[in-house]
């Protein structure tokens, strides 16, 4: 009598378990105190926890960022809110359509003015109105934003407008990437800057300039930082989207516990994150309110942050007309998917070590 042998069958891999054998999900990320979510969860092992393996890609500036992300080289990135809009209003250098699920901070910029003003008697906006239209029929005042389509952009120009003075006409404002700020301002390139940290604390200790405003006081709570991915990317690879969701989720919980902040410096201090001194990262991250992570629903991509980033990028015409009125672009924020992802999940931060 003839047996058949029974062969058990493994049970079908999904697309989680795929990754982690196969290619890494690639995450662009430029080094300001804002990726701190990503350096955690890294580090952390929240991805790890969450069955993704990553790799964090390190990138010159935010141009960087939107084309690497248009063109398939990034799965995702930490982005600028604005520079999402920009590039579903078609302003990239090819055609992309991009989503966020997920919002990495609110607040955490801050405006610089140069010391050789200071020296010149500038103390407050009125001295400076003094200054720059002194200066108009000579070499006009620079600024520097770190994109068109962040939220520097409109932050500086508010900030300009209130005092006086009339963005390109009064001032010039020019776009360098973040770690450029401090030197152009030292070589005398730039007269102040809109930034992110840690760059205006590397300014004023390295007495090259001093903080003059905070986007904290200047915009309360406004979203800052998101993760961006391309639409398809949210569609066809859905299961790692949302496990990078999770992931980041117990990493801003993580960030945005006061007794984790001085582990958070120390970390963020090493060479592949920020590469500077723990001391120098450490008075804004223990400042509670000049940058959130985590609370106050910080990390829900609403359409209510939408508008206020599609509304300021409105009324500066950092938008064409065409686009301007587009309402479609509201729905580049995705709460729907950032519920689907933490549906039933229970962050557990606290356990990380």
């Amino acid at each position: 009598m003839s047996t058949t042998a029974t062969v058990a069958k493994n049970p079908p891999e999904s697309r989680i378990q795929r990754s982690r054998r196969e290619k890494p999900l690639r995450i662009g990320f430029v080094p300001l105190l804002d990726a701190a979510p990503l350096a955690v969860a890294s580090e952390l092992g929240f991805f790890h926890q969450q069955g993704v393996r990553v790799r964090l890609l390190r990138q010159p500036g935010w141009a960087s960022v939107r084309d690497r992300i248009i063109f398939g080289e990034l799965d995702a990135a930490q982005a600028p809110a604005g520079l999402l809009f920009a590039v579903n209003s078609g302003l990239g250098p090819a055609e992309g359509r991009c989503l966020t699920a997920f919002v990495l901070n609110l607040q955490g910029n801050a405006v610089t003015l140069s010391t050789r003003l200071a020296s010149r008697g500038v103390r407050d906006r009125s001295d400076l109105v003094t200054e720059a239209r002194s200066r108009l029929r000579q070499q006009p005042l620079t600024f520097g934003v770190v994109s068109r389509y962040s939220t520097h952009m409109h932050l500086l120009r508010q900030w300009l407008i209130e005092g006086g003075l009339q963005p390109d006409r009064d001032v010039r404002l020019v776009v360098l990437p973040p770690q450029q700020m401090v030197a152009s301002l030292e070589s005398g390139h730039l007269d102040g800057f809109c930034a992110g940290e840690p760059w205006n604390t590397v300014a004023a200790r390295s007495k090259v300039g001093w903080t003059v405003a905070s986007s904290a006081k200047m915009a309360p709570e406004h979203p800052e930082k998101i993760l961006i991915v391309r639409e398809d990317f949210a569609e066809n690879r859905s299961d790692e989207h949302e496990a990078m969701i999770r992931a980041l989720a117990d990493a801003a919980a993580w960030c945005d516990e006061p007794a984790n902040r001085p582990k958070l410096a120390r970390l963020l201090a090493q060479p592949q994150w920020l590469d500077l001194p723990e001391d120098l990262l450490l008075p804004n991250l223990t400042a509670r309110d000049f940058i959130i992570f985590h609370r106050d629903r910080a990390n829900e991509p609403t359409t209510a942050r939408a508008a206020w980033v599609l509304g300021e990028m409105r009324r500066h015409k950092i938008l064409p007309a065409a686009s301007a009125g587009d309402r479609s672009l509201l729905n580049s924020f995705r709460p729907d998917l950032y519920d689907r992802a933490l549906l039933n999940h229970t962050t557990h931060a606290a356990t990380a070590q």
